[in-house]
C-alpha cells in the first residue's frame, strides 16, 4: 500500500513539473497576450499575420489595463502585456522576471457623439450646456481611457460641472456600446476607437495639454529569452507592417519614448 502511495506521489510530481514547464515555455504551444480594450479592432489583424508567419497560435484577452495588471499580479499566465498607459506597469517591471516595457504606439482623446445628434462641438466646455445629455467615460479606476478622460475634464475645469450627467463604463469598449446604442449622447474615447464606427461622429477638440501622453507599452512576461516567439512578436509589433495596420485604425507611431525612461 505504501509503495503504491509513493508511486502515485511520484507520478503526480512528474505531471506537475511537466505542466509547469509547459507554462514557462510556450515556444511550441499557444501564447496568451493581455491587451488594452482599445486594441480589440486592430491587434487581431496584426496577430493573424504573425501566427501564419511563425506557425504559432495566440489567444488575446482584452480589458481595462488596470484590471489586466491585477490579473497578472495574481498569477494569470500571460506571455505579453500591452497596456494603454505606462504607469500601470511600474509594479510589474520591478520584478527581475519581467522585461523592460517597450513603447509601441500612442493615441489621443476625441469627443464622440451619437449619430444624428445634429450638434457641432468646438470646445470641450460645451459639455456643460443643457442640450448635452449623458456623457460617458471609462472608469478611471479600471481603465486608462477613463483616467485620461478625467484628466482632460479636470484640465478644462469641467469635472465637477459634468457630474450630474456622467455615466461610467468598465472600459472604453463599454463606453462605445453605450454611445452606439443611444444610452448616452456623448463620450470621451480614444481616436482609434471610432475610426470605423459608422454610428458615431467625432470632434478632435480636446487639447492635448489637458491630459498626459497616451502611450501603449508592451512588456514580455515570464521566462522568455531573446529570440523566443514572444520576443519576436514584440519586435513584429514595432515593425513597419504592423504600424501600417495600427495607423489605419487611428493610432500613432509617435510613442513619446522619452516618457518611458
Amino acid at each position: 500500500m505504501q509503495i503504491n502511495l509513493v508511486l502515485r506521489a511520484l507520478v503526480s510530481l512528474v505531471i506537475l513539473i511537466s505542466l509547469s514547464c509547459n507554462i514557462q515555455d510556450n515556444s511550441s504551444g499557444k501564447l496568451l497576450v493581455f491587451a488594452a480594450a482599445s486594441l480589440a479592432d486592430s491587434l487581431p489583424k496584426v496577430i493573424e499575420i504573425f501566427e501564419k508567419r511563425e506557425n504559432v497560435s495566440i489567444d488575446i484577452s482584452y480589458g481595462g489595463s488596470h484590471t489586466l495588471a491585477r490579473q497578472i499580479e495574481a498569477g494569470a499566465p500571460a506571455d505579453l502585456f500591452i497596456s494603454a498607459g505606462e504607469v500601470y506597469l511600474e509594479e510589474l517591471t520591478e520584478d527581475e522576471d519581467y522585461y523592460k516595457a517597450v513603447p509601441i504606439l500612442s493615441n489621443r482623446l476625441v469627443l464622440a457623439v451619437r449619430q444624428g445628434m445634429g450638434k457641432e462641438f468646438s470646445s470641450i466646455t460645451q459639455l456643460k450646456e443643457s442640450w448635452v445629455g449623458r456623457l460617458a467615460i471609462a472608469d478611471p479606476d479600471l481603465a486608462p481611457a477613463g483616467t485620461y478622460a478625467k484628466e482632460a475634464l479636470e484640465g478644462a475645469g469641467m469635472w465637477e460641472l459634468v457630474q450630474p450627467k456622467l455615466v461610467i463604463g468598465a472600459d472604453v469598449r463599454s463606453v462605445i456600446v453605450y454611445l452606439e446604442s443611444g444610452n448616452v449622447d456623448v463620450a470621451l474615447v480614444y481616436a482609434s476607437d471610432i475610426t470605423f464606427r459608422t454610428k458615431i461622429e467625432s470632434f478632435d477638440i480636446i487639447p492635448k495639454s489637458t491630459y498626459g501622453p497616451i502611450v501603449y507599452p508592451a512588456v514580455v512576461l515570464g521566462d522568455h529569452k531573446e529570440g523566443s516567439v514572444v520576443t519576436k512578436l514584440l519586435k513584429f509589433l514595432q515593425g513597419k507592417e504592423s504600424m501600417e495596420i495600427f495607423r489605419t485604425h487611428g493610432f500613432n507611431s509617435d510613442v513619446y519614448s522619452n516618457k518611458m525612461n
